[in-house]
């Protein structure tokens, strides 16, 4: 057996059959682990499991997201075939098929998701997993509460954390849901570009958005340029052996730390870190509090918020990749370059998002101020009365002179009484 993990072989035999780039390469495999292995683990004190929300994100028809997750369900078919029916009868085997298909159910009314956790939560580790190559339409639905999708994004939210949930439904949509503690969910799901579905609000109000990888590519990042794809006369068959045979193998790992798990009470593997990785990730914590209280606004910052907790979830898989219970620096270095990888291009999607939010906002701030002069108040009045709306006219950036002048420029009010700072509304 090689001495490279799961992870790279699986992106080392993608990288040598197609032309997918690392980034969607890598995720996948992560996914992959998270899946499987990763049910059996939780990190040491933190009670962190390494369970994982990717998002991989391309233009559509440009990133192969399609054969990526085409690709992952290869390895993860070909595992759980081999972790749950290797040596069975024809009649268990049909029966332990249907526990497969729960590990990639793709979504549905937040009713469904509550009871799909809750069938199969048995006799697969309390592992359930949603998994949807075209996620970005349900993400839309989730991240806005609309229609059947209202509520899912707090029982994601809990999901992510394996926490219990308390759903009041009408009689008409079954009645009351209940999810206890101890389940291990994960989302692998694809979208068009990112800044299509999520806004500022997503990552200020509401946590989910802080819980994504997010794997956004675009322009020339969307394939690697290393390698042309052919579009007839690949070596397809070559790779479904490799993937085939990955899968396989993670299966019959499988058994054995599933082996562990029950003679040792069904007691999750606790995995642990150097002295030099607490200390090291502790700091990187503390920065991007630090970052985000600073930069509240910003759904960029309010998304690098959560990223000690996605570098240490990568770090978990790379380490259970390797067949270790140790997490040392090598994982958490390699973890915190994905993370970071791609982060500039995610930067500019995510603060585009906050235009329109900042557009919005200024055309309320206007509005507000012309009203206010229509009440006959002053300048000074005015700009009091502003303050609740968060405008000050703090140096340097004047935002109170700044909206008086645009209202001036757009012949919205008109200074009659400069002394008394009095204004007429046209």
């Amino acid at each position: 057996m090689s001495d490279e993990s799961y992870i790279t072989r699986f992106e080392s035999s993608l990288k040598k059959h197609t032309d997918i780039n690392d980034f969607f390469r890598n995720a996948g495999g992560y996914t992959i682990i998270a899946q499987t292995l990763g049910r059996y683990y939780i990190l040491d004190d933190y009670e962190l499991r390494p369970n994982m929300y990717i998002m991989v994100s391309s233009p559509p028809r440009m990133g192969r997201r399609g054969d990526l997750f085409h690709y992952v369900d290869i390895v993860k078919n070909s595992c759980f075939d081999q972790f749950h029916n290797a040596g069975l009868s024809p009649e268990n085997r049909a029966k332990k098929n249907l526990e497969i298909t729960a590990h990639s159910l793709d979504g549905g009314s937040p009713q469904g998701l509550i009871d799909d956790i809750n069938q199969f939560r048995d006799g697969t580790n309390g592992s359930v997993a949603i998994q949807s190559e075209e996620f970005g339409k349900r993400l839309e639905g989730i991240l806005n509460n609309e229609g059947y999708m209202s509520r899912m994004d707090s029982i994601l939210c809990k999901a992510y954390n394996g926490q219990f949930d308390y759903e009041s439904f009408s009689n008409r949509q079954g009645g009351a849901r209940i999810l206890h503690p101890g389940y291990y969910f994960n989302i692998f799901g694809g979208l068009q570009k990112i800044g299509k579905y999520i806004t500022n609000t997503h990552f200020s109000d509401i946590g989910l958005g802080r819980r994504f990888n997010i794997r956004a590519v675009d322009g020339f990042y969307l394939r690697d340029n290393t390698i042309k794809q052919p579009l007839l006369g690949r070596k397809v068959s070559d790779l479904i052996v490799s993937l085939n045979k990955i899968g396989g193998e993670i299966g019959e790992r499988m058994k054995q730390v599933d082996k562990e798990f029950n003679d040792n009470n069904k007691k999750l593997i606790v995995l642990t870190y150097t002295d030099e990785v607490r200390d090291y990730v502790n700091r990187l914590d503390a920065e991007l509090d630090k970052m985000a209280k600073e930069n509240d606004t910003n759904p960029y910052y309010l998304f690098k918020q959560g990223e000690a907790d996605q570098i240490l979830k990568h770090a978990m898989n790379r380490c259970i990749s390797y067949k270790r219970t140790e997490i040392i620096m090598d994982d958490i270095k390699e973890a915190e370059r994905l993370t970071g990888c791609g982060m500039e291009d995610l930067k500019e999607i995510l603060e585009s998002t906050l235009l329109p939010e900042m557009e919005k906002k200024r055309k309320q701030n206007l509005s507000a101020m012309v009203r206010y002069f229509k009440q006959g108040k002053t300048r000074r009045e005015v700009q009091q009365s502003m303050y609740a709306y968060g405008v000050t006219n703090k140096k340097p950036e004047r935002e109170f002179d700044h909206l008086i002048e645009e209202l001036l420029e757009q012949k919205k009010i008109q200074l009659i009484d400069k002394g008394g700072g009095k204004y007429k509304v046209l």
